[in-house]
């Protein structure tokens, strides 16, 4: 489950983040769906989500439904390196705030560039 994850989540970031697709991009939509099948059907709990605090945020960059925005801020928080303030897993879950945000109330996909204004505005970097 873990590694399928991990695999899916690289996925992502090669079309997103390497090949500068947005989440609406047909081969992300594929991943981001291998992605979530595997994640709901998998048992929420330590094991094996504090394995998949990376891959979580790469999802989340592509995830545009607020039903599976909420799924995955809710199962992140679950985590205390997650829910701890001023923890990396933190500033995930507000950078990924902060970008659903901004694409929500445009209407516009997501791409990854969102993500380094987010990591600016969140963490200063």
């Amino acid at each position: 489950v873990v590694q399928e994850c991990w695999r899916q989540a690289a996925y992502i970031y090669l079309y997103m983040g390497l090949c500068g697709a947005d989440s609406h991009d047909a081969r992300v939509v594929r991943a981001h769906g291998d992605f979530m099948e595997i994640f709901l059907r998998t048992k929420p709990g330590r094991n094996p989500d504090s394995f998949l605090v990376f891959p979580l945020p790469i999802l989340g960059i592509a995830t545009r439904n607020p039903d599976d925005q909420e799924l995955l801020k809710r199962r992140m928080l679950a985590l205390p390196e997650c829910a701890r303030k001023g923890t990396t897993g933190n500033q995930f879950i507000r950078m990924l705030e902060c970008m659903w945000g901004l694409v929500n109330e445009s209407g516009r996909p997501t791409t990854w560039s969102d993500l380094r204004l987010a990591s600016l505005y969140i963490a200063g970097v």
